[in-house]
């Protein structure tokens, strides 16, 4: 009856409060959804007498309004889920200010909907672009920074007038991996480095992959030799094999950032020289050692 009806109608509850109502109760009464009819009327107490019979049964509280507009507004009514029973109440009048109430309270609920609708999909829209983010920002094999955000986050240091220090590391024996066990053990043993260097990590460090094997970790800015080379041992240890995987290794070089007039690139530079020397003397022990006696 409500949705189909060409004359305004509307549902009511036992408070007299709109629970449906359609296009033309809402366009010529302003009845929509949450007003109470009272609200809308010049006498609201002869309202509620004249509708109270409706609901003097045992029927559920529940009344459909049939309104005619005229001089008067004549509305029958019909209680839901009992038998036909009409009570007729003539001079049903509805106000201009209170049908202009009632056109208010129906925008407001649009506005209020709209207004939810638009936060869940400025919330959506959040979420995707932290979610695309964090994928700009971390190198997806292996979880850590890319090597943009770890230059990013070396260039805020010296903007914050913070000094580090910073560990370049290459893994010993990749190649070989490839050629004998294949790319996907390959591509596992690199993951097992990143994993090292996070847990080697402390809060204040970042670890970033700079590409294949390669990774960079930032320090603090003071580096004491004993520094250095715990942290060679520490990295050793973690890639020897104790979690029943293969044994790996990596060569690691450390540069200090010198301050202003040294810039990034330089002292990934130097890092990167200092781990390239610890790789060839790590290969010139290594030949020494199997060399054949004399």
């Amino acid at each position: 009856m409500v949705r189909f009806s060409a004359e305004a109608c509307a549902i009511l509850d036992g408070d007299l409060v709109v629970r449906a109502a359609n296009c033309a109760a809402r366009r010529d009464f302003g009845l929509c959804i949450g007003v109470h009819l009272a609200d809308l009327t010049d006498a609201p107490d002869d309202i509620a007498q004249l509708i109270a019979p409706c609901f003097a049964s045992t029927a559920p509280h529940a009344l459909a309004l049939a309104l005619r507009p005229g001089t008067t507004v004549e509305a029958t009514g019909w209680r839901i889920g009992a038998a036909f029973a009409i009570q007729r109440l003539i001079g049903l009048r509805l106000s201009g200010e209170a049908r202009f109430r009632g056109l208010i309270h129906q925008r407001t609920e649009q506005a209020r909907k709209r207004n939810n609708e638009l936060r869940r999909d400025l919330s959506a829209m959040v979420e995707e672009y932290s979610t695309l983010a964090s994928r700009l920002q971390h190198d997806p094999m292996t979880g850590v920074l890319s090597r943009e955000a770890f230059v990013d986050a070396l260039e805020r240091d010296i903007a914050m007038g913070q000094g580090f220090s910073l560990a370049m590391v290459d893994m010993d024996g990749l190649k070989q991996i490839n050629d004998r066990d294949g790319h996907l053990a390959g591509d596992d043993a690199i993951r097992r480095l990143a994993t090292a260097l996070v847990d080697l990590a402390r809060p204040q460090d970042r670890v970033g992959r700079f590409g294949g094997d390669e990774f960079a970790v930032r320090m603090s800015a003071a580096l004491p030799v004993d520094t250095a080379n715990r942290f060679r041992e520490n990295l050793g240890t973690l890639l020897n094999g104790h979690d029943g995987g293969s044994t790996l290794a990596a060569s690691v070089g450390f540069a200090v950032w010198l301050g202003e007039g040294d810039s990034i690139e330089q002292a990934i530079h130097r890092a990167d020289q200092d781990m390239y020397r610890a790789k060839a003397a790590s290969k010139e022990k290594a030949r020494r050692f199997v060399a054949p006696g004399p």
